[in-house]
C-alpha cells in the first residue's frame, strides 16, 4: 500500500488460504425392520459401498481434503482527508472514499470434493465501492461508521445443479454448464475507539450481507426452476461484535525511522448469521509500516 498526492493510497492485497477438512463420518440412519431396509443397507448406504456408489453416479468425494492456495487479488484506491473542527466537542472529521477491482486469482470451489470451498468469489471479478466517515471526540474517543458494496459479474462455469427439490445439496450428482448471477454484497461497520498515546482499544459491530444468487442452465435437459430452489443460492447474513486492542510504536520512535511497527489482538464474536457458518474467534496481528 502507497501513498501519493498527498490524500490518495493505491493497494494491491493477496491472501494466501490452507483449509483443511478432516475426521469426516457418514452415519448410516437406514431402519432395520423391513426387507426394502435390510436390501438398502446391503446395497447402498452400507458403509463398505455407499462412497463407491455415490461416485459411480457421478457424485463427489465424500472424503476429507487438505487445499492450499491463493485467494482473490484485490486493487483499491483511496481517498481520504481530515477536516479539522474548532468545537469545542468535535475536534476533527475524517472521510474517505475507495474503489477497488476484485481479480478472480483465487481457487475455485471443487465441485468433486465435499464442502471444498472457494478461496475467494468462486471465479468472479468484482468492483468494490466504499465510503467511511469517522468523527473525534475531545482528544480521546472516536466514532465512526463505513459501508463497503461488492458488485460481481456473472461467471459461466461447470457446476453441480439439483435435479430434485427434495434433493440434499450434500449428495448432488449432476453437472452441467450453468450461469450465475451472485447477490450483492453489502458490509456495514459502526465502530467507537478510545485511543491515548499510540494505545487504542476499539468496539465494533459489523454486518455483512450477500443477495440472493440465481443460476440460468446453458443446457435444456434440467430444470432452472428446480436448480435455484438449492438453500446455498439463497441470500447470507452474518452479524459480529468485534474487540481490537492495538498498540502503534509510531511515538516511540525518531521520526526518522524507516520501519515502524505495530501489533494488536481483536476478538470476534457472531450472532443471528443466516446460512453462514461462523465461530467465535480470538487472533493477533504482527506488522511493519515503512
Amino acid at each position: 500500500r502507497a501513498q501519493f498526492l498527498e490524500n490518495f493510497s493505491f493497494g494491491a492485497y493477496l491472501p494466501m488460504m490452507s483449509m483443511h477438512l478432516h475426521d469426516v463420518c457418514w452415519q448410516d440412519q437406514t431402519q432395520d425392520i423391513t426387507d426394502a431396509d435390510v436390501r438398502t443397507r446391503e446395497l447402498l448406504t452400507n458403509p463398505d459401498v455407499f462412497f463407491t456408489k455415490v461416485c459411480e453416479l457421478g457424485g463427489p468425494d465424500l472424503g476429507g481434503w487438505k487445499r492450499t492456495g491463493l485467494g482473490d487479488l484485490v486493487f483499491m484506491l483511496e481517498w481520504f482527508r481530515d477536516f479539522p473542527q474548532p468545537k469545542p466537542l468535535l475536534k476533527n472529521v475524517f472521510i474517505n472514499w475507495r474503489i477497488g477491482l476484485n481479480l478472480p486469482t483465487g481457487l475455485r470451489a471443487d465441485q468433486d470434493k465435499l464442502f471444498a470451498l472457494p478461496f475467494g468469489y468462486d471465479g468472479a471479478t468484482g468492483l468494490i465501492f466504499g465510503l467511511g466517515l469517522e468523527l473525534r471526540m475531545g482528544s480521546y474517543i472516536k466514532c465512526g461508521v463505513d459501508v463497503q458494496l461488492t458488485q460481481l459479474f456473472d461467471v459461466i462455469r461447470e457446476r453441480r445443479i439439483k435435479t430434485d427439490a427434495a434433493q440434499t445439496e450434500l449428495l448432488l450428482l449432476e453437472k452441467t454448464q450453468v450461469h450465475k448471477d451472485f447477490g450483492l454484497v453489502q458490509r456495514f461497520n459502526l465502530d467507537l475507539e478510545a485511543v491515548y498515546r499510540g494505545f487504542s482499544c476499539k468496539f465494533g459491530y459489523q454486518y455483512i450481507k450477500q443477495g440472493e444468487s440465481t443460476l440460468s442452465l446453458v443446457c435444456n435437459e434440467f430444470s432452472d426452476a428446480i436448480a435455484n430452489t438449492a438453500e446455498s443460492l439463497q441470500s447470507i447474513t452474518m452479524h459480529q461484535l468485534i474487540v481490537n486492542a492495538s498498540y502503534d510504536f509510531e511515538k516511540q520512535l525518531s521520526p526518522k525511522a524507516w520501519a515502524i511497527p505495530y501489533i494488536s489482538l481483536y476478538g470476534r464474536l457472531p450472532f443471528n448469521g443466516t446460512r453462514a457458518v461462523e465461530q467465535t474467534m480470538i487472533g493477533t496481528v504482527v506488522g511493519v509500516s515503512f
